[in-house]
């Protein structure tokens, strides 16, 4: 079989991006794809920097130097198109994965709650971008803790998580905080999780929607647990 080069790897990808979808395309060669749109066909490009509506490559002696994508290669902007502040950018990016996962989650639990969503700083990773975290609370009485535990690991690895060290940067990070009045420690499950009492990221949206719920092992809410949080957490 031929090897395709850069153009052609683009020109095939292009062909298979369905009619109205919202693609984010990154940097370096997914950003060739969007010289080869399909003609008549609407899909939206987005990059990281703050661009929706990304177009093709502009002529040369055309180009503006304000006008760029996330890789600081001169783009064009299609009619209709917009471009924002570079935070808002990435929680749209970041927001799809946490859509993905709650969609999911309806399948597995009733009468849902959903948090608001707070953006932090990571925490015992190393340094990368900013995390974005909330907190669902259900109903699960067809499920054991370990069978819902391996949902949501499931529901991990579909939207393409990889594990290859601890601490690795990923799409999904789902964890199982409480489950009713159970306490249970088991060989890759503990429940309640064993370090949310001290984390400010998992307390603040969780007490957002169910600050009565209680701590089996401590007796206490997590409205209370997160008062007693200090500043630094």
């Amino acid at each position: 079989m031929k090897k395709l080069d850069r153009k052609q790897m683009a020109a095939r990808v292009a062909r298979d991006i369905p009619e109205g979808a919202y693609v984010n395309l990154g940097i370096g060669l997914p950003t060739l794809v969007a010289d080869f749109l399909p003609k008549g066909r609407e899909i939206i490009l987005h990059s990281e920097n703050g661009v929706l509506g990304v177009g093709p490559k502009p002529a040369p002696g055309e180009e503006d130097e304000d006008l760029i994508n996330a890789g600081k290669e001169p783009v064009t902007l299609l009619t209709g198109g917009c471009y924002f502040h570079h935070a808002d950018s990435f929680g749209m990016i970041r927001g799809r994965h946490l859509d993905f996962a709650i969609l999911r989650l309806r399948d597995l639990l009733t009468d849902l709650r959903i948090s608001p969503f707070i953006d932090t700083a990571p925490v015992g990773v190393a340094p990368q971008a900013t995390f974005l975290n909330g907190a669902v609370v259900g109903l699960c009485p067809h499920r054991s803790p370990r069978a819902l535990l391996d949902a949501l690991l499931a529901i991990e690895q579909d939207r393409g998580r990889e594990r290859p060290h601890p601490g690795a940067p990923r799409t999904l990070d789902l964890d199982l905080i409480l489950f009713g009045d159970t306490i249970l420690s088991e060989p890759g499950l503990r429940v309640p999780h064993p370090r949310f009492r001290e984390r400010r990221f998992v307390l603040e949206p969780l007490a957002a929607i169910a600050p009565e719920l209680v701590d089996p092992v401590t007796g206490k809410t997590v409205g209370e647990l997160l008062g007693e949080l200090g500043t630094e957490n």
